[in-house]
């Protein structure tokens, strides 16, 4: 039932291990950058330089997370905490994080962005034309890495404990308090371009982001 990559280990997301019980995708990103547009933009003008070996174009699993993180001020005295004030929340949509090993995060990482807004629903016909990686991190994996991201997302977007209009309990000092709450998360696939190339002699092997390039 599945196509294979060479470069990636991928199978149709249609065969299913017998000892395992797959989540079925929530949907997907149609291709967007053809095969000649993918070439233009990776050789260039270095034909003379380098020279494509293999080009495949194959969907990559992804989990994409929304999520809130409340942040609360605390006053905290001995170690004990006097007073909280609920203060705002921070709103993130779409996080990616790859379902897979290989290709390795450090190229799966680099990339989005995706336009979601192109999602289209799953349609198990479309990757009669196109290979497709099965996941191989469960969400229970990857659920640690979303809320980390957001966790210093939010650092950043909060600030020193400043607080402006309310006394603070004798003996006490600021704090912040982070909780991260309200996730929910879909399995998307990803349109990405493998290509391996010869460049100067030597071999690489690039990804492209099959939307937008």
């Amino acid at each position: 039932l599945g196509q294979q990559c060479a470069y990636c280990g991928s199978t149709n997301v249609l065969v299913f291990d017998g000892q395992q019980k797959l989540i079925r995708p929530d949907g997907m990103v149609p291709f967007k950058i053809d095969r000649e547009q993918v070439i233009e933009l990776t050789m260039g003008d270095q034909t003379k330089s380098a020279s494509m070996e293999t080009l495949e174009g194959i969907f990559i699993p992804f989990w994409i997370f929304d999520g809130e993180v409340d942040r609360q001020f605390l006053f905290v005295r001995d170690k004990e905490v006097v007073s909280t004030h609920f203060d705002q929340v921070y709103d993130y949509e779409n996080l990616p994080f790859a379902g897979v090993d290989i290709p390795p995060a450090s190229m799966t990482d680099q990339l989005p962005p995706f336009d979601l807004d192109q999602m289209i629903a799953y349609e198990p016909q479309y990757l009669a034309d196109w290979p497709a990686q099965l996941y191989s991190k469960d969400v229970e994996w990857v659920v640690e890495d979303a809320y980390d991201t957001m966790f210093a997302l939010s650092v950043k977007k909060s600030g020193p404990p400043v607080i402006k209009g309310i006394v603070s309990p004798l003996g006490s000092r600021a704090a912040v308090s982070l909780n991260v709450t309200q996730t929910t998360y879909q399995l998307i696939l990803l349109p990405v371009w493998v290509m391996a190339a010869a460049i100067e002699g030597r071999r690489h092997l690039m990804l492209i982001n099959g939307q937008s390039g």
